[in-house]
Parts: C-alpha cells; sequence; structure tokens
C-alpha cells in the first residue's frame, strides 16, 4: 500500500484528477444489474450488443451530447460521433 501511496493521493494535487472511481463503477452498473436480474444474456452476441449500446449511451452522457440525437441518428445513417481523444 505505501509503495502506491503518491498515486492514491495524486487527486490532492491535481484539479483534473476525481477523488473518487465514481465514472468507472457506473460504466460496469448496468451490466451488473442485467446480470442480477435476468441471470445474463442468452448469448454472447447479445451481450456484446448490449455493452456496445450502454458504451456509446455512457460516451454521449459524459460528453454532454444530447443521447436521444445520438440514437435517433443512428438510424438516420448520421452517426452522431463522440468526441475520441488520442
Amino acid at each position: 500500500m505505501w509503495a502506491y501511496k503518491r498515486e492514491m493521493l495524486r487527486f490532492l494535487d491535481d484539479d483534473w484528477m476525481p477523488f473518487d472511481n465514481n465514472l468507472a463503477e457506473q460504466g460496469i452498473r448496468m451490466m451488473c444489474a442485467k446480470r442480477k436480474v435476468s441471470g445474463g444474456f442468452r448469448s454472447e452476441l447479445g451481450g456484446e450488443m448490449f455493452c456496445r449500446i450502454r458504451s456509446y449511451v455512457a460516451t454521449l452522457h459524459k460528453q454532454g451530447m444530447d443521447v436521444w440525437r445520438g440514437l435517433v441518428s443512428i438510424f438516420a445513417d448520421n452517426v452522431l460521433m463522440p468526441v475520441f481523444l488520442i
């Protein structure tokens, strides 16, 4: 634990570093709820599609973009793409 003390306390020095890892937890919360309620997916493809859709919706939401417009844009064949930093 002491070997990573500097990394664990980085949020004290870096204003952009969040105090917790809530965004990471929120990203997997829906998957865990789905598994708990229905016991999982009927197929591997169904699970992959669920993850792709949730990832797209979560990315739009985190970037402050309109999720509804993003979903409609998929069916209009004019996909609203979030900004990806390299």
